[in-house]
């Protein structure tokens, strides 16, 4: 212990909180923003920082969300055995798990989690194995045998050394791979990335350029930097990245009343888009437990085989899953007396009782209690995916390890299968309604995994492949042919999961263990059962809290209503940065000033872009998610950012030719950009709802009482100096350069019907 050969596993979080600070405080898109507020503080324009809002807010909602689930993934551990029994000075004592020393010899009994790797000393148990492997069959352990921490003890007693301990074993070391933060995948995410990026590009020297250009042409040092700063603010889409996190932020408090934590916000995306997904047999589509589906007696009457199984019940002190679905089936309330009991052994393969009348009465497999001429019986079950157990009888003189199937009595077989989960068949169905192919992928028998998935309702389930023998090379085609995978390793988990994605899918997977860690990590979005290891939550983009699979397309709907209402909120921002952008080169071309103040900037973003925008990002929208976000976003805000350009070209051009003021042109530019902005507000608000016509028109009411009310803060200019008939003009001209680009729009076929409609 002094050496530091303990049982503490390092479960670093997956991000620290350093790690989440620093990547939502430090970023370009909010380098950028400081500066600007930093100069216009410098001139003492302290009423155009109003736009640093919206900065703080965005980063605070990253912050919070990310740390949430920080917080409530580190309350699950990789081991959930808080204690052990160690034997020291030869006595047990119990333990914290995290004090096993190296070498200690501990003491399991059944339904103990194995916390370290460990020899087996003395004794014989059965492990499960599932969360390492995905094989849920016990394995059986002797005297030599290794226990892999992170097993299960389901029957049998044994003592056993501690050979690795902590970061050595076999958990730790699958599951340290699950610490390696990955971020998700996101359209979303990478537009907008892209999008700040490349005007992060041209920004910078073109805010310098405008800067200087206005100042050597005579403007003051207030107004030169307050124009550059409008310029550089309004290409900026900061309404957009806010409007992102909090549309995230809203799914994931959604679904946390559903009990589903969301690692990162992008995930919701992420899930929205999979058009496949691959899901664990145990744990997801099964409960993880055997349920008795039926008895056929066979030589004997139902009531015979009912008595039989209730003695082998009475009699065993295992509590695997076998014994629990016939005690829960037909109870232990047998009446005659018991006068031993040999448990079940891998090697024989059966358990047996032995009563006070001289009977014995076997249970275990087919193959070793019942005659031959029942193996077509066994056989029609079985290829059914059932699992089949015998009970037949037999004079207990005989010896016990000598006993020969042709001289039982074959009392019947009971007939036991997987619990399938009650949800799952509507969940699937849910799935496959909305074009979401699903993959099975397990550990278990084909035969079995098959007939399981055609139970839970999984299309093309009989289309089924035993993975052990396919090599690396035949996976790429086996994907697209099979539907149930069987005997698969970590591994291969992930090599069909890269597969799907060669083939150009978006996979979701779902996993409990840490033999799924690996696709886990691979997938584009990674769902993962709280019950489960804390090496697949950590890995996990998804956790279901309760393990119920039914909130699947919960997550599912928030995700496309996030995404869809994102994907239309988002061309009104970009609106702003495309004639932001074009007006900035006109006004470097043309040596006039900048039209707009940042404060009217802010105006026109918060009443026409980014107040309806939060209203639309939170209505109801389950379509399915098509085609590229960025082109989808461009199609929809191209012809409202070039009517608005043009609109001002004109008002400047009028104003030029008339000699207005610089105070003017800017009220001018404002009212035909706030004007032009409406259209292209109700364009995307329709077919209009009641929510929608409100939002609308409250916005006019709020812009009408700036004008009256406010309009020094804004800079408006009323009487004699402001004429309308400039501004109708070229909103005029702007509504003619919309109606153009919706036809280019249209006959490229940038849009699909509904949206063309």
């Amino acid at each position: 212990m002094a050496s530091g050969l303990v049982n503490k596993v390092t479960l670093t979080p997956t991000r620290t909180t350093w790690q989440i600070l620093r990547d939502n405080l430090f970023t370009l898109f909010n380098l950028i923003n400081v500066l600007l507020a930093v100069a216009l503080i410098a001139v003492k324009s302290y009423r155009n920082i109003m736009f640093m809002g919206v900065i703080i807010l965005n980063t605070l909602i990253g912050v919070y969300q990310e740390s949430r689930s920080k917080k409530a993934l580190e309350k699950l551990s990789l081991i959930a055995q808080p204690t052990a029994r160690v034997v020291r000075d030869g006595a047990v004592t119990t333990m914290p798990t995290d004090e096993v020393a190296l070498d200690d010899v501990l003491d399991f009994l059944p339904g103990m989690q194995i916390c370290a790797d460990c020899e087996l000393l003395t004794g014989e148990i059965e492990a499960n194995e599932s969360l390492l492997t995905g094989e849920s069959d016990p394995v059986v352990k002797k005297a030599g045998d290794e226990l892999k921490s992170g097993s299960f003890v389901v029957s049998g007693t044994c003592r056993a050394r501690a050979v690795h301990v902590g970061d050595e074993s076999y958990a730790s070391k699958l599951g340290a791979q699950a610490r390696i933060y990955k971020k998700p995948t996101s359209e979303i995410m990478t537009a907008l990335n892209r999008i700040v990026k490349g005007i992060g590009i041209i920004i910078v020297p073109m805010g310098i350029a405008l800067f200087f250009r206005q100042f050597m042409s005579g403007a003051s040092l207030e107004n030169s930097i307050t124009g550059s700063a409008a310029a550089m603010i309004g290409m900026i889409p900061q309404g957009l990245v806010l409007l992102t996190s909090v549309a995230l932020a809203a799914g994931a408090f959604n679904l946390s009343k559903k009990n589903v934590l969301i690692s990162q916000l992008y995930a919701i995306e992420s899930l929205a888009r999979v058009d496949v997904l691959c899901l664990d047999k145990t744990g997801t589509i099964t409960t993880g437990n055997i349920a008795v589906e039926d008895i056929i007696p066979i030589e004997g009457s139902r009531e015979a085989l009912m008595d039989s199984i209730r003695a082998i019940v009475r009699a065993t002190k295992a509590d695997n899953a076998t014994s629990k679905a016939l005690r829960q089936a037909y109870g232990d309330a047998f009446s005659g007396v018991i006068k031993g009991f040999t448990p079940f052994a891998s090697e024989r393969k059966w358990s047996m009782v032995s009563l006070e009348d001289g009977t014995a009465i076997f249970a275990g497999a087919p193959e070793r209690l019942l005659p031959r001429k029942y193996a077509s019986l066994v056989e029609s079950y079985a290829g059914q995916g059932k699992r089949v157990i015998a009970i037949s009888s037999l004079n207990s003189s005989h010896t016990p390890d000598n006993v020969n199937p042709e001289d039982m009595n074959a009392i019947g077989i009971v007939l036991m299968t997987d619990e399938i989960r009650p949800q799952a068949k509507d969940t699937l169905d849910y799935f496959a309604g909305q074009g979401v192919e699903i993959k099975i992928i397990s550990g278990d028998n084909p035969i079995t995994v098959s007939a399981v998935a055609a139970r839970a309702g999984v299309r093309n389930a009989e289309k089924y492949v035993d993975m052990s023998t396919l090599s690396d090379s035949d996976i790429d085609d086996a994907v697209v042919k099979y539907t149930v995978f069987s005997r698969v390793t970590p591994q291969q988990k992930k090599l069909l999961v890269t597969a799907l994605k060669k083939h150009g899918r978006v996979v979701g997977m779902t996993g409990d263990g840490v033999n799924d860690v690996l696709a886990l990590k691979e997938s584009d979005c990674s769902i993962a059962m709280a019950s489960g290891s804390d090496a697949a939550r950590q890995v996990a983009n998804v956790t279901l809290m309760d393990d119920n699979f039914q909130n699947m397309p919960f997550v599912v709907f928030e995700g496309r209503r996030v995404t869809n209402n994102v994907q239309n909120a988002a061309s009104l921002f970009l609106t702003k940065t495309i004639f932001s952008m074009a007006l900035a080169i006109f006004t470097l071309i043309s040596a006039s000033s900048y039209p707009f103040e940042p404060i009217q900037l802010t105006l026109f973003s918060t009443l026409f872009i980014g107040y309806p925008s939060f209203v639309l990002a939170l209505q109801p929208n389950s379509k399915r998610i098509t085609g590229d976000f960025m082109k989808t976003v461009l199609s929809k805000a191209l012809p409202g950012g070039l009517a608005i350009t043009f609109g001002i070209f004109a008002i400047n051009f009028i104003g030029l030719k008339l000699s207005y003021t610089h105070e003017v042109v800017s009220s001018m530019a404002l009212m035909c950009t706030s004007a032009l902005g409406l259209v292209a507000l109700i364009r995307v608000c329709l077919p209009f709802n009641a929510l929608r016509l409100a939002m609308v028109a409250s916005s006019c009411a709020a812009f009408a009482l700036c004008f009256i009310f406010f309009r020094d803060l804004f800079g408006f200019v009323t009487g004699a100096a402001l004429e309308i008939w400039p501004i109708a003009v070229s909103v005029a001209a702007g509504l003619a350069i919309m109606a153009i680009c919706d036809q280019i729009v249209y006959r490229k076929g940038w849009k699909n019907g509904d949206e063309q409609k």
